[in-house]
């Protein structure tokens, strides 16, 4: 029982500094987003795939010791385990984890209302030139001039 409350504070502890790193892509990723660095922000999403298969990768070792003790949750391991040297400190990471997986929830959150605002906003100007550029739209000429307008009875001096 003793190497499998070693097993998982190391899983843990891992998970904790992968998700501090999520927090910090994350931070990176706003600014790319921001900014519409387009080549960055690519970038970022791949180094946040790549720790994001780290994530999963610890889940599986963490679902692997949970499955050797018939519990379905660290929390019932930790219950389990609880008279035992060591389960203090799997509290305190059970807790930590959970505190930065919320903390990249809120920010993954908002990075993804800033990314859906600017489709929005690049689509509506994608289907403005689609109209201004239209061979039906009987508001402009080929050369994108608006039709029944003279520009020389509107030149005024000052």
């Amino acid at each position: 029982m003793d190497s499998a409350i070693k097993s998982l504070e190391d899983v843990l502890t891992n998970i904790v500094k992968i998700y501090e790193q999520l927090l910090e892509i994350n931070e990176i990723e706003r600014g790319h987003l921001v900014n519409a660095e387009v080549v960055d922000l690519s970038k970022t999403v791949e180094i946040k795939k790549y720790l994001a298969l780290k994530v999963r990768d610890m889940e599986a070792r963490i679902k692997k010791i949970l499955d050797k003790y018939h519990v379905l949750k660290v929390g019932e391991f930790i219950s389990l385990v609880n008279n035992h040297y060591g389960a203090g400190e799997l509290k305190r990471l059970e807790r930590k984890a959970k505190f930065v997986m919320g903390k990249y929830r809120e920010k993954e959150k908002l990075n993804r209302i800033i990314a859906t605002e600017h489709m929005s906003f690049y689509r509506s100007m994608i289907d403005m030139y689609a109209a201004v550029l239209h061979n039906d739209n009987r508001n402009y000429k080929e050369n994108a001039s608006i039709e029944n307008i003279n520009y020389n009875r509107m030149n005024v001096r000052a």
